[in-house]
């Protein structure tokens, strides 16, 4: 470990450190005072708090595992890796878990992966190996594979349902296309293309709940009892936050529905007020900040463009949680990275910073005739 810089690491222990403070509060360990024994065991282990705290661990084995290998390793098994993950997207129909009417989940028995999380990662990857080389950029046509790659695991999962994470694959899809050299208005062009057909996807591609989810960005009190419940509720724990907040376990609106996943950020102003608010947001600048600045010092073009693929998920991600959590972006049940409960995608976050990691201490020469910045 002493040969990593390890900033980037302590801000994410820090944000997950803050998330399992507000799991905590929002689905405390509760057990009945008949329960003993082993059963009692038992449901203290299967609580969220300590679940998420089994997931930290597990994290940090495989963060560890991704330290000791050099990134470059996951070019030659890149295309292998998209092909698995698309596989198990496909099987998932077939054995998938149902919750709330999705299915999106593979019952593991003491763990419930979620493929569409990996799938991210597992594009970007692909995409970068793709990418890696100017010319494959060079006439409007050659978008035709990136795009290929991209619209197939987006339709697999709306059809699960699970919009939120569709919605992903486009920015990181753009971002990693602009960094690789692709001409800016063929980049123009794909984007006017993907708002035209807006309306279309609206009335012919969502459901109707998931209408309605957008329509409470407008009209918040006449959905207040549907689907604008949530919203009302999450803007309510953080106005009455206030400046300091109410201190931690004292919430008195954590009857937000989700709010140890997708609006934990509602628990987090509630509890430590607007500076909480604040130093989680801080955090997640600087660990923007510090991407950044490894992906600007990386002169190898697949490592490159694996950090800016990571780089656009992390922060869509946390633009979409907390836009959706004060009103200025639907509910699309996205979780906030390293912070909301989960194991697939704290697993997820953790593994995508190891590659970051990894690529800041290669720091692989490029043999290229040209430097790619220039590309």
């Amino acid at each position: 470990m002493k040969r990593y810089n390890l900033t980037l690491l302590y801000i994410a222990l820090a944000l997950t450190s803050i998330g399992i403070l507000a799991i905590f509060s929002a689905s405390p360990v509760s057990i009945p005072e008949h329960i003993g024994g082993f059963a009692r065991i038992k449901m203290f282990v299967k609580s969220n708090p300590i679940k998420q705290l089994l997931s930290l661990l597990i994290s940090m084995g495989v963060i560890s595992v991704m330290l000791s290998i050099s990134y470059m390793h996951l070019k030659r098994f890149s295309y292998v890796l998209y092909g698995i993950c698309i596989i198990v997207l496909i099987g998932l129909f077939s054995i998938g878990k149902i919750t709330n009417g999705a299915r999106r989940w593979i019952d593991l028995g003491f763990f419930n992966f979620q493929p569409s999380e990996f799938m991210k990662l597992a594009l970007i990857i692909a995409l970068a190996r793709y990418m890696m080389y100017k010319d494959n950029l060079a006439r409007i046509t050659s978008l035709i594979i990136p795009v290929v790659m991209t619209m197939c695991p987006m339709a697999l999962i709306i059809l699960q349902p699970d919009l939120g994470t569709a919605l992903l694959f486009f920015p990181i899809l753009i971002m990693m296309l602009l960094v690789a050299g692709a001409k800016i208005w063929h980049l123009a062009f794909s984007v006017l293309i993907a708002i035209a057909s807006m309306p279309l996807a609206y009335f012919y591609m969502l459901k109707p709940y998931q209408q309605m989810r957008i329509e409470a960005l407008f009209n918040t009190q006449q959905l207040s009892m549907y689907e604008g419940y949530q919203l009302t509720h999450s803007k309510i724990a953080i106005g009455t936050g206030g400046l300091f907040g109410k201190g931690w376990g004292n919430a008195m609106d954590n009857f937000v529905p989700e709010s140890h996943t997708d609006f934990v950020f509602a628990v987090i102003c509630e509890e430590w007020g607007f500076i909480g608010a604040m130093a989680v947001l801080l955090l997640f600048l600087l660990l923007l900040i510090k991407c950044v600045q490894v992906g600007y010092q990386t002169r190898e073009p697949f490592g490159r463009l694996l950090v800016v693929g990571i780089i656009t998920y992390i922060m869509m991600q946390v633009y979409i949680n907390l836009g959706m959590t004060i009103g200025l972006a639907p509910v699309t049940g996205l979780t906030l990275p390293f912070v909301s409960y989960g194991g697939s995608s704290l697993l997820l976050s953790f593994l995508s910073l190891g590659i970051v990691m990894n690529v800041e201490r290669e720091q692989t020469p490029s043999f290229a005739g040209r430097d790619f910045s220039e590309y």
